[in-house]
């Protein structure tokens, strides 16, 4: 959606003459997007219709050609439903629709508009299909959905206001809803409690829609943040994920703000602590992978928050293994924040000793790791050391992890810059054939001042030929 939410995004549907974009057309857009809305139909259809319906294509179609409708075709043999009309923007229409709430006493008018991470556009000329799937209580109190599928540009229904309701049902539409503060407040309150209607997904989608609006502008930031501290107790990885990339976000906005980045810091410590200490450093192969993951994901968010009781125990952990080359207590899913925080807060002994890591590595997740940690640099010298590593020694598939490392880290982002602007040539002509050209200029997205967009935007203006990644210039 974050690719999908500016007016450069494309359609998953789309022709393609220029031989030089097939490589930008395939990117996350047209899979992750097309993956979503077919998830979206076969849940309003039924996954065992829909599966039936893919059976018929396949078997319609089998060693040959086919084209999207007969896709549809299939679908609507074995349901009856017109997944045509239903199917037809989310494929040909780039962007997605918010969806704005209003109520009165009995009675919600929802709103079609495209969102856009700038505001919305009035495009009345894309009407999308949205399944609302109104998710409330029934008259003797169960939860029950109302099926109901927006086919204009505003509508209104019957629905309960007193009791709690919700759109988007377990979060199976490809579209974000915007209500008063006062409502998200009240399903935010609703959502934590022991026997709510609302699950995990209605959960995680609540914080997306949040923040993404805020974002945009259309809600306020404090709401979105209101809302996490009531969700601080829950203890599912899936939410805790999106709470952590939404938190990420912020920072990457606000990274040369030192104000601003203590005080996200401190939340951060708020929110992901109390979770380090309940589940401790200790991983048991009879938890539930759940657990595993929400505590690596607590641990690395209280080291990037700065908790210092946090990050002595992480550099405890690596100092053991340089003094007796004994890995028993760096577990696998910790490897990356012990490896950040040995470089990010230790020196030059430290950088090297995963340097040599990165060399040698026992699994594929320990080299992601050593990468990431050697992007994580706590001074300009050993920035300096990763950007050359990168340029004369990295393999060309683990360029964009130094990339996306380097560009993450406030020390090393606008030196990586200067090294991308200064050889551009070089990069260009290494790359330039290859998917991982597209990744390496939206990298340059994480720059956020209006001096950096004109500066971009007169680089690539200077004389260079574009062809090959002209849709990911847009869209940094």
């Amino acid at each position: 959606m974050r690719i999908d939410d500016r007016l450069s995004s494309h359609p998953v549907e789309v022709d393609c003459p220029d031989a030089n974009k097939i490589n930008q057309i395939f990117d996350g857009l047209s899979y992750s997007k097309a993956a979503s809305i077919l998830r979206m139909l076969a849940n309003h259809v039924g996954v065992e219709a829909f599966l039936k319906g893919v059976s018929i294509y396949l078997k319609a179609h089998l060693y040959g050609n086919s084209i999207t409708s007969d896709l549809w075709e299939g679908v609507e043999e074995a349901t009856g439903f017109d997944a045509s009309s239903f199917m037809d923007a989310w494929i040909s229409k780039p962007g997605f629709p918010v969806i704005t709430v209003t109520e009165s006493e009995g009675v919600i008018l929802v709103v079609q508009d495209r969102f856009l991470h700038k505001g919305t556009k009035n495009d009345t000329d894309t009407i999308w299909h949205v399944p609302l799937n109104v998710l409330t209580v029934d008259s003797e109190g169960k939860p029950t959905v109302i099926n109901i599928v927006l086919k204009e540009h505003a509508n209104s229904y019957a629905v309960d206001t007193q009791q709690a309701f919700k759109l988007n049902a377990r979060n199976f539409g490809y579209y974000q809803v915007l209500y008063a503060p006062e409502r998200l407040r009240q399903i935010g309150i609703e959502a934590i409690k022991p026997g709510s209607i609302f699950d995990a997904r209605d959960r995680l989608g609540l914080v997306q829609d949040a923040f993404a609006l805020a974002g945009a502008q259309l809600a306020s930031l404090s709401s979105a943040l209101n809302l996490l501290t009531l969700f601080k107790d829950m203890r599912e990885y899936c939410v805790w994920a999106s709470i952590s990339t939404a938190l990420e976000v912020l920072a990457d906005i606000w990274w040369e703000s030192e104000v601003v980045i203590n005080l996200l810091n401190a939340f951060r410590r708020f929110l992901f602590k109390p979770i380090v200490s309940e589940l401790g450093y200790q991983y048991s192969a009879n938890e539930h992978p759940d657990i595993s993951l929400l505590r690596t994901c607590a641990i690395i968010n209280a080291s990037g928050a700065k908790d210092e009781e946090v990050i002595s125990e992480l550099r405890g952990r690596f100092k053991h293994f340089q003094e007796t080359q004994d890995k028993s207590i760096i577990p696998d899913e910790l490897q990356e924040p012990i490896y950040t925080a040995a470089v990010e807060h230790g020196g030059e002994e430290e950088y090297l000793a995963i340097k040599r890591i990165l060399e040698d590595p026992k699994t594929p997740t320990e080299k992601v790791a050593a990468i990431k940690a050697m992007c994580s640099v706590g001074n300009a010298k050993l920035g300096r050391a990763t950007i050359e590593y990168m340029s004369t020694k990295a393999r060309d598939q683990d360029v964009t992890q130094f990339i996306r490392g380097l560009v993450k880290n406030p020390r090393t982002k606008r030196q990586y810059i200067k090294h991308f602007k200064e050889n551009y040539d070089m990069i260009y002509e290494r790359f330039k054939d290859g998917f991982a050209i597209s990744g390496i200029i939206q990298a340059l997205s994480i720059l956020t001042t209006k001096e950096d967009y004109e500066d971009t935007k007169a680089f690539f203006a200077d004389g260079k030929d574009i062809s090959k990644y002209a849709l990911s210039v847009p869209q940094s």
